[in-house]
């Protein structure tokens, strides 16, 4: 299945990387409550909708908004105590969802500034409930507000359907960019990192050339309705 579209990226303005959270036309944080050491940004937001971050002794859980709206809101996030970079690495563990159709992911090259997000996502499929497929899209909220790059879709059914059903939480993944390339790996726990060549646990892809930009290396949340949460864990990102 291909889900490559054509859509312009706008490069970024040297020197214009910000650490700020983004912000919606009402100014209202996407992300609101937000415990430290989180910032957080939305690449595509339902009018004022806004999810809660809380960290407690390691666990992250993300909440939806307090009422509904539209449920098609995404956000990513980060450490502000980890600097921009080119070449990164974000690993999470998720633990637990209200609902499949809640999506986690990583986020990397996360870019906020004063017009706009951009980030690189790689993230578990929602569409449909088929989750066992991930997806690596590219945002750029200035250039195309709420239509990503669908970059490269992997099915990994061998792996996440067992005996006809989705293997239960907890899932773990790890993404990276480097250069000019993304790659990850995801895998059922318990169990080690598979290696990152591994077919049946990952794959890569190349990316555009106006994609070589810093950024900050982080995850991804969306697509909680009111009450519904997402937890991660041993959330490690590097530069």
């Amino acid at each position: 299945m291909s889900l490559h579209t054509s859509v312009r990226a706008r490069a970024p303005r040297a020197g214009s990387l910000l650490l700020v959270v983004g912000v919606s036309a009402a100014c209202v944080p996407p992300v609101n409550p937000i415990d430290a050491p989180f910032a957080s940004a939305a690449v595509t937001r339902d009018g004022d909708e806004t999810f809660a971050l809380s960290n407690a002794e390691g666990t992250v859980t993300v909440t939806g908004p307090a009422t509904h709206v539209g449920g098609n809101t995404r956000v990513v996030f980060w450490h502000t105590n980890v600097a921009p970079s080119l070449d990164h690495q974000s690993c999470a563990t998720w633990t637990s969802q209200s609902d499949g159709r809640n999506q986690q992911g990583a986020a990397l090259r996360i870019q906020v500034t004063e017009t706009g997000t951009r980030a690189i996502t790689v993230t578990k499929n929602v569409f449909a409930g088929v989750n066992w497929t991930f997806n690596v899209h590219l945002w750029d909220t200035a250039a195309t507000p709420g239509v990503p790059h669908a970059l490269f879709q992997l099915e990994l059914a061998e792996t996440f359907v067992r005996d006809g059903a989705l293997v239960p939480l907890p899932w773990r993944m790890c993404a990276r960019a480097i250069g000019s390339r993304v790659e990850f790996v995801v895998w059922p726990l318990p169990g080690n990192q598979p290696a990152w060549n591994d077919p049946a646990y990952g794959g890569g892809v190349e990316l555009p050339a106006d994609w070589m930009n810093l950024g900050y290396p982080g995850w991804y949340a969306g697509h909680l309705e009111p009450g519904e949460h997402l937890t991660f864990k041993d959330l490690t990102p590097s530069p």
